[in-house]
């Protein structure tokens, strides 16, 4: 039998211990009782007597200071009660009633009256996707998540749906089986991130609300009017923001439905002239893009209006795969480029020197040491396992990769991370320096 979540059990009547003082000395009385006084959500630790306001005046002359429930007038430490001596002679100790409901108790002291105490830990935080809190339950919560889905709708007006994970991400478009424990049965839904819209169906995509501080810092690293390849882009988290800042973006995902909703984004915020979505795998889409002066296929844009033109050079590759993204470096390879594009890519890593290491496993697959590398930490996934993103300029003099040794990673999967990809020209460094000529590059993009 599920548990049902009872509000009135929360209707309670406290008998306090307070102290009624002159209104006029409020401020320090509140100063000096800081962590004796009474705490409850949405509700004052002063309150007004006006039962005991002798003077019948509208306004109260005494106010009343609310202790905390385990503490009285004799279990006040020495120095507070010598305080109320010396501060004001007009200041007593009274009992006072207050009644409490379940607006007053927070999401944990509610959930603490259904979840036993050998549970010790109470799910207080949920990732946030429009209109949907996303659960991560362990197997002990699990008897009690109908009811922490519905305190947590309760708390939280905006929320209409909550969704616990059901297993892992093993598909290779990097969704997850999940089920509604509360509120509506909906996943379509709508987030505002880096002044843009998205719309998605939460079951049918890849989606991280914790990856907007990480989207923002990429987006701002590149700069306007820049060419960039969103190699793994979802539904455009990187890719519709940096076609809004006025960058040329070509943006792939090897997940339908990623692309389906990529091109319904840059539609609904207005930015298909500067964006061409491609359903390919990532490895193909890499050496699509790279063949500079290419006729691009109007087909595969999302804007019908679009005409076939030319590639341009590009500028920024953005990789956010974290799992396979590194593998796919060897992919530079094989196309022999004649620019040093800039390559922000992303990966895990959990060994005691995260820079090194991440640093290492993109060596080991290029061949070569990337250059002029920032490494940048990005979030804990786990307690030793860290999401990592490199930013570098790719080398010259790739050795290419031998045609009969066995290439482990053509089986690269185009999963919809939300990312965005920034590469410069073989002029521009990672920190947007141009030399004496990318602005002819730039000039050649544009026509």
């Amino acid at each position: 039998m599920s548990i049902k979540l009872n509000k009135d059990l929360f209707n309670k009547t406290l008998k306090l211990v307070g102290l009624r003082f002159p209104s006029s000395i409020t401020q320090s009385l509140i100063k000096k009782f800081h962590g004796y006084t009474f705490s409850r959500l949405h509700f004052k630790c002063v309150v007004d007597d006006s039962v005991n306001n002798n003077n019948g005046e509208a306004k109260p002359t005494h106010k009343i200071l609310l202790l905390d429930e385990k503490f009285n007038n004799e279990s006040l430490p020495q120095p507070l009660l010598d305080f109320l001596q010396i501060l004001h002679e007009d200041i007593q100790f009274v009992q006072h009633e207050v009644n409490l409901d379940f607006s007053h108790f927070t999401t944990e002291q509610v959930l603490r009256q259904y979840i036993p105490p050998e549970i010790e830990q109470i799910p207080s935080s949920f990732e946030t996707i429009g209109h949907i809190a996303h659960l991560n339950l362990k197997d002990e919560l699990l008897p009690y998540k109908g009811v922490i889905g519905e305190v947590l709708l309760a708390k939280n007006p905006s929320l209409k749906t909550v969704v616990n994970k059901t297993g892992l991400i093993e598909t290779e478009f990097r969704t997850f089986p999940m089920e509604v424990i509360a509120g509506v049965d909906s996943l379509d839904t709508e987030v505002k991130e880096s002044g843009c819209i998205f719309r998605f169906n939460f079951a049918e995509v890849y989606w991280n609300s914790r990856l907007q501080m990480e989207h923002d810092r990429v987006i701002q690293m590149i700069l306007k009017g820049s060419t960039v390849a969103d190699v793994f882009a979802g539904i455009g988290p990187f890719a519709i923001p940096l076609a809004k800042k006025g960058c040329v973006v070509f943006a792939n995902d090897l997940n339908p439905r990623s692309f389906h909703y990529l091109k319904e984004n840059a539609a609904a915020n207005k930015v298909q002239k500067n964006i061409n979505c491609y359903n390919k795998d990532g490895r193909e889409f890499i050496h699509f893009i790279s063949k500079a002066n290419q006729p691009i296929a109007s087909s595969s844009s999302s804007s019908s209006k679009s005409q076939p033109g030319l590639l341009p050079v590009i500028q920024h590759y953005i990789m956010n795969l974290p799992a396979l993204a590194v593998s796919f470096l060897d992919v530079f390879r094989e196309l022999n480029l004649k620019h040093r594009p800039v390559i922000h890519c992303y990966g895990f890593t959990d060994a005691p020197d995260l820079h090194a290491d991440i640093l290492a496993q993109i060596t080991q697959v290029l061949g070569k040491a990337p250059l002029n590398p920032q490494v940048y930490e990005v979030r804990d996934v786990s307690p030793k396992k860290r999401m990592m993103c490199v930013s570098f300029n790719l080398p010259d003099d790739l050795t290419p990769l031998s045609s009969s040794g066995n290439n482990d990673n053509s089986n690269n999967n185009n999963n919809n991370n939300n990312s965005e990809n920034s590469d410069d020209t073989s002029k521009r460094k990672i920190d947007g320096s141009e030399s004496s000529d990318s602005s002819n590059q730039e000039k050649k993009q544009k026509s």
